[in-house]
């Protein structure tokens, strides 16, 4: 791939990919869509606001809300100024909101409602794009450094308290593009965002890698099984990232139904998805894929492959998913690698390999 694509800033990637996709739906979000021409107006209209407040290159604003296309949208406009989008945990208590935008040095934060009071000392700015809007027209385009500071994230904190990681406006682009040309994405494809977007897993797999190839992405802000079944049933998905835990969940949801109607089924059901492979060797695959059609119905038939990140999954369980048919990829990465270092090619993923390291890398 031509470096060129990803050593360039933001703005330049989103006003590229937003004109050549206009009519494309890149936001589906509580059955409300958005086209990519529409995201991009609404993405200038936000950072003529912010420039009209005076900010500009360097400075660091921060966003806490749950995701939405408000939340992309308000993203797109900070890093389309040059200045720096500071993504917090919506999950933290005061204290730490105010410890971590001092250490990053926060001059304003976007907010939905329900965190106005877990925030003081900056300007907190409603999220929702029905206000905090200037012209079009007055937004004005100067070109960052590609090397510059985009994103300030912190790292989850599971090896001790969260630190700050500077993150560049091609280290965003190189992941994102990188990542969706080695797994064939297209236009077409559909992806499920259920992850906190302040998260670097998240900012890319259901973010930006929808955003740079013109596809859709369907926002759910609900981590209930009934609302994630119910946008399944209701977009045809295609790529579905989400986290180790999850995957094992949906898995044992599947498998506790089956053995509520009956524990016979319940064993011929466990017994077949352990055996695939060896059962298909032995010309029982019509069968198998039979009794494992109503597996894919619930997650839809459009699926390509589905993504497990953040941690490693149990390797049994990855084997259940591939033996019914699926494709399941896992990665490797850090906070302060912009995510992935390697992934598999989604086809050739194994269980226990996260795969080569990426191009570039």
């Amino acid at each position: 791939m031509d470096s060129t694509i990803y050593r360039r800033d933001l703005y330049s990637a989103y006003s590229d990919t937003c004109k050549k996709h206009s009519d494309n739906t890149l936001f589906v979000f509580k059955g409300d869509e958005i086209s990519y021409s529409e995201t991009l107006k609404k993405a200038k209209r936000r950072a003529a606001f912010l420039s009209s407040l005076g900010y500009g290159q360097g400075d660091v604003i921060g966003i806490l809300a749950g995701s939405s296309p408000d939340w992309c949208i308000t993203f797109m406009a900070i890093t389309s100024i040059s200045a720096v989008a500071l993504p917090l945990d919506t999950g933290l208590k005061n204290d730490q909101y105010r410890s971590m935008m001092n250490d990053a040095g926060v001059k304003a934060v976007f907010l939905s409602e329900e965190y106005r009071d877990c925030i003081e000392g900056v300007d907190a700015l409603e999220i929702a794009l029905d206000v905090n809007m200037g012209e079009e027209d007055d937004f004005t385009y100067s070109e960052s450094d590609c090397d510059s500071t985009a994103v300030l994230i912190f790292t989850s904190g599971t090896t001790g308290f969260p630190k700050i990681v500077e993150l560049s406006h091609s280290n965003i682009l190189h992941i994102a593009y990188v990542c969706t040309d080695l797994e064939e994405y297209t236009e077409k494809d559909v992806t499920l965002a259920i992850l906190p977007l302040f998260h670097v897993y998240a900012l890319e797999s259901t973010f930006m890698a929808p955003l740079v190839t013109g596809s859709s992405m369907v926002l759910q802000d609900s981590l209930k099984g009934p609302d994630i079944m119910k946008s399944l049933a209701e977009n045809d998905i295609t790529i579905f990232p989400a986290a180790p835990v999850m995957w094992e969940l949906f898995f044992d949801g599947i498998a506790g139904r089956v053995k509520s109607e009956s524990l016979i089924k319940y064993r011929l059901f466990m017994f077949c998805v352990r055996n695939a492979r060896l059962l298909k060797r032995l010309g029982f695959g019509i069968i198998l894929k039979k009794l494992f059609q109503p597996v894919h119905d619930v997650f839809g038939n459009s699926h390509r492959f589905f993504i497990s990140g953040g941690a490693p999954l149990k390797e049994e369980y990855f084997n259940y998913y591939k033996n019914m048919g699926f494709n399941i990829m896992e990665g490797y990465g850090l906070t302060e690698t912009t995510g992935p270092i390697a992934i598999p090619y989604y086809k050739k993923a194994r269980s226990g390999s996260v795969g080569p390291p990426i191009p570039g890398n």
